[in-house]
């Protein structure tokens, strides 16, 4: 036994230089080994951490990816799309999408050579004329013909019988002209009519009809005749709705 101390106590003096003791790295039946910290390896190397208090530093609460999340959770970079797919720019981008051709009432829409688009207004393809929706007299919406000129004078003492004026030097004159009521809803729609030949016309002054001298026009507007009159259910109507 004398002669085996002096090893001994070599033994534990390079055990001691170490820092580790025979209890440190213990290996259990499965061949793994755990350090002081409470950490383990396996025969493969890996380590996991033995901390399992959140307050502790080494405590670390990310789950190993062959590892379930509980109550079937799963990592955000993991989470099912349910068969969605990133939002590209389709049709329900396109605001131009709010703008829908019907039989008749065509949608109008101008474009630039680089692609850039926007809605112009509405055609009416039965009339053949550009038109747009106003709230007639007859309480209906209805896609009247534009440009269109508003009736101010008039040719017969009755004020009755609109003449349309229009400034002389325009290089495109309407083709459509309209008496509206004192609210500006269409009442009347006309076509254009010839240019008027009279010097002196009639404009309404409350509930009467005065004459007027268009002498003083002259050379600045040209007036024109009613042509045939289009009765108000001849235009388009459209319903109102609220999503």
């Amino acid at each position: 036994m004398t002669k085996w101390l002096p090893l001994l106590l070599i033994c534990t003096f390079l055990a001691a230089c170490d820092g580790t003791t025979v209890d440190d790295e213990f290996p259990d039946e499965n061949g793994s080994t755990s350090d002081q910290n409470g950490s383990t390896s396996d025969e493969n190397g890996s380590t996991t951490d033995g901390a399992t208090n959140p307050d502790d530093p080494a405590y670390d609460n990310t789950y190993p990816d062959d590892q379930p999340w509980p109550d079937g959770q799963v990592a955000d970079d993991e989470q099912p799309d349910n068969g969605e797919t990133p939002d590209e720019g389709g049709e329900e981008d396109d605001p131009l999408r709010l703008y829908k051709s019907g039989s008749r009432i065509r949608a109008r829409f101008g474009e630039t050579p680089d692609g850039a688009k926007q809605f112009m207004g509405w055609y009416d393809n039965q009339i053949g004329a550009d038109c747009a929706f106003y709230q007639a007299t007859d309480g209906q919406y209805r896609c009247i013909p534009t440009p269109i000129l508003y009736a101010n004078y008039y040719a017969d003492s009755s004020c009755s019988t609109p003449l349309f004026m229009v400034t002389v030097g325009c290089d495109a004159v309407a083709s459509w002209g309209l008496i509206s009521d004192t609210c500006s809803r269409p009442a009347r729609v006309f076509q254009r009519g010839s240019v008027y030949g009279g010097s002196s016309g009639y404009v309404k002054s409350g509930t009467n009809c005065v004459s007027l001298d268009f002498s003083s026009y002259a050379g600045i507007y040209t007036f024109y005749n009613a042509g045939q009159e289009y009765p108000l259910s001849s235009f388009q109507t459209m319903n109102i709705s609220t999503e």
